[in-house]
Order: structure tokens, then C-alpha cells, then sequence
């Protein structure tokens, strides 16, 4: 449910507690993704807290059997992380556009940690965590996949525009089916920044540029003027010579057309 493949190396192994509310997540061990809660490099504050058998409180968003992580909160400790994208839409912003967020089942969560899957160091990691607007747009559009349902249909690629910090991206998103009949999305992001500036620095030389074009074009017709006028000139003088009688001139053939 919009959650990354293929990157199983920041997440949380957590052993739920048995539970009579809900028995589909009863003694149940989930994967919860770290990304979706922490960005990368802050790890190092907060991994002492992430221990083996620590007991943790998760609230999270319910889509058929997958858990999208909202908060966790491990006790005896101050450590709070949440999913801010989720948060913010779910508790402080009322969107009008939006289906009512009551309607969507939330989870409320016990459980001890069983394993901590967190790399010892930053330097050769997968390059998608260190994105933090990638991964900020691909939260948003899990939230978007639990509260509309027509991202969850087949359709053509949908492309969307999106601006941060004065710098345009594009969005990419097409929806796939493999072979198992299950949904997967293939979310592409890219940047316009360099293209705007390719462009901004054309435009900066418009002026030169049209300059440049204009002597060029000064210079060609001066060149061809000159070299097409000559041999007329010649032509003429030769004519009023011969006019007067005068056949002592020559002209030198060079070309076998007109002109000579």
C-alpha cells in the first residue's frame, strides 16, 4: 500500500500483542518502515532507544491486511516519531475535497520491538532516503491511495506537477498488475531545475545572440554582394567599350556559366 520495494534494510520488526478487538492483527509480527517516520540521517539520535523487546505504541492507518504508520511511540522513553504528511491530513488540516477521515479504520497498536533493521552508517545507502522530497511525495500519495479509491484502478500514466522552494518537479505515476494479480505503482520524480536553467541562461543571451546572427547576416550579403557584383561590373565596362568600337578588351573565363 504504497510503501517502497525492494529497500528492506530501515524498518522495524514488531511482535503485536494479542488483542480481541482485533484478530486479524492479533500476535501478528509487522514490518514497519522507518522512512515513513524519520529521515535517514536522524537515526543516530534515536537508535539507542530502538532496542530489542522495547514495548512501542502504534496508531496507523488500516488498507485489507497492511498497517500505514501514523505514529510509535516507545515507552519509558521520550522517543515520538510521527509521519508528519499523515499527521498534519489527519488531525490538523480539513481538507473539504477529501473523503471524511473518520471513514478511513485506524489502528491503535501494542507490541515489543523483535528486530531492529537500521544501517550502521549513511555512506552507500539506497540514494532514495537521502531524497527527502521524493520520499515526502511518496507519503502523500500513500495517504492519497487510502482515502481515494481511484488511484486504486488500472488506468493510464498519470502526470502531475509539483513545486517546492521554487523548484518544479514532475510526477510521474502508472499504476501495473504482475503476475499474482496484485497492484504495485511505479512513482518517478524528477526535477526541472536544470531545464529552467538551461533556459533562463538562453534567454540571457537572446540579445547577444540576435547580434551575432545580424553581422553574420551583414557579412554574408557584403560577400556575395561583392562577389556576384564584380564580374557585372566588368560585363558592363566590356559593353560600353565595345559600344565604341573599342574590342580590346578581354575577360577572363574562369566558369562555364553566364558569368564567367
Amino acid at each position: 500500500m504504497g510503501n517502497l520495494k525492494y529497500v528492506n534494510d530501515f524498518y522495524l520488526e514488531i511482535q503485536l500483542d494479542s488483542s480481541q478487538n482485533n484478530t486479524h492483527f492479533s500476535n501478528r509480527v509487522i514490518h514497519l518502515p522507518l522512512y515513513s517516520l524519520i529521515h535517514l540521517e536522524d537515526i543516530k539520535g534515536i537508535k539507542s532507544s530502538l532496542k530489542q523487546e522495547s514495548r512501542v505504541n502504534v496508531i496507523g492507518l488500516q488498507k485489507d491486511d497492511t498497517i500505514v504508520p501514523v505514529t510509535l511511540t516507545v515507552r519509558n522513553s521520550n522517543l515520538d516519531l510521527r509521519n508528519k504528511q499523515l499527521w498534519e491530513r489527519i488531525y490538523t488540516k480539513k481538507d473539504a475535497t477529501e473523503p471524511l477521515l473518520k471513514e478511513i479504520s485506524r489502528m491503535y497498536l501494542t507490541g515489543s520491538i523483535k528486530k531492529v533493521h537500521v544501517p550502521e552508517s549513511v555512506v552507500g545507502m539506497n540514494a532514495v532516503y537521502e531524497n527527502h522530497v521524493l520520499i515526502d511525495r511518496i507519503k502523500q500519495f500513500q495517504f492519497d491511495l487510502i482515502v481515494n479509491q481511484k488511484y486504486n484502478t488500472l488506468s493510464s500514466i498519470k502526470i502531475m506537477d509539483y513545486e517546492e522552494n521554487d523548484i518544479k518537479y514532475k510526477i510521474l505515476i502508472k499504476t501495473t498488475k504482475d503476475a499474482t494479480g496484485k497492484i504495485n505503482y511505479i512513482f518517478a520524480m524528477t526535477s526541472l531545475q536544470p531545464v529552467d536553467e538551461a533556459v533562463q541562461m538562453i534567454q540571457d543571451y537572446y540579445v547577444y545572440l540576435i547580434i551575432f546572427v545580424l553581422f553574420l547576416i551583414a557579412l554574408l550579403s557584403f560577400y556575395y554582394s561583392k562577389k556576384i557584383a564584380k564580374p557585372l561590373l566588368q560585363i558592363n565596362d566590356t559593353t560600353k567599350k565595345m559600344a565604341d568600337l573599342d574590342f580590346s578588351e578581354t575577360i577572363p573565363i574562369k566558369t562555364k556559366d553566364e558569368i564567367g
